[in-house]
């Protein structure tokens, strides 16, 4: 279930753990710094683990006459901070028509010949190659039509600022950003026995936010075998590794 927490409920959640709710020890600030920055290295971790889809995103983009370079789209970001940034981008495919969708690759700079022409036309099955950068798309050669590209992408941390923004994610996911932030100023103080509490809370979090990214759905599509009628020429998939 999708839940959205505020940065003033985390940090509060923080100072309370902490035991530092009213001392005043750690400021707004510095608390915030952590919130942030444990954010960062959150989406970085879960984009680095092969075989994880956890907040892939699908946004699209529409092409003008001339242009080449677009920025992101804003479909779905981690926290609600306006602008979006790229973590890790998963596919980008142009829409043609009904029955034309052809995905492209990246520039392939050793042969970039191919994709730099700019009176080059944007039509199905034409060489047509991107570039990005965290900020922005760029399309070579520019097109020459306006059509839609729909974009797939792991969207990066977009830092919270005010007490009223948001991070969007799953219930109890919230928990790991609050047990990293106060390892780190459990570290401050250099207490090591609660370093190893929150850590191990940390941890323990984080298998479970892997193991419902590996369990979301069934999987791949299997592959479907109508034997009917085969009889004695019927072939065993499994023994031939269908």
């Amino acid at each position: 279930m999708a839940v959205n927490v505020t940065l003033a409920q985390l940090r509060s959640e923080i100072l309370a753990r902490v035991d530092d709710a009213s001392s005043g020890y750690f400021s707004a600030s510095d608390v915030n710094t952590q919130i942030n920055r444990s954010g960062r290295q959150l989406v970085s971790k879960l984009a680095s683990q092969a075989g994880v889809r956890h907040k892939v995103c699908r946004g699209t983009v529409t092409t003008a006459v001339g242009t080449a370079r677009y920025a992101w789209p804003t479909t779905d970001t981690w926290t609600s901070e306006t602008g979006l940034s790229l973590i890790q981008l998963l596919g980008v495919t142009i829409e043609f028509g009904p029955q034309q969708r052809q995905r492209i690759g990246r520039m392939a700079w050793n042969n970039r010949e191919r994709y730099t022409n700019s009176s080059a036309s944007w039509t199905y099955g034409a060489d047509i190659a991107y570039e990005y950068n965290p900020d922005a798309i760029l399309f070579f050669p520019p097109p020459n039509r306006v059509v839609t590209v729909e974009v797939l992408y792991v969207p990066a941390w977009k830092d919270l600022s005010s007490d009223s923004d948001t991070y969007n994610g799953i219930s109890g996911f919230d928990t790991w950003l609050v047990c990293n932030v106060c390892a780190q100023l459990a570290a401050k103080e250099s207490d090591s026995e609660q370093i190893g509490f929150y850590v191990s809370e940390r941890d323990a979090v984080w298998a479970d936010m892997l193991a419902l990214a590996q369990t979301t759905d069934e999987g791949d599509a299997g592959v479907m075998v109508d034997m009917e009628g085969w009889g004695a020429n019927a072939i065993d998939p499994d023994a031939v590794g269908w």
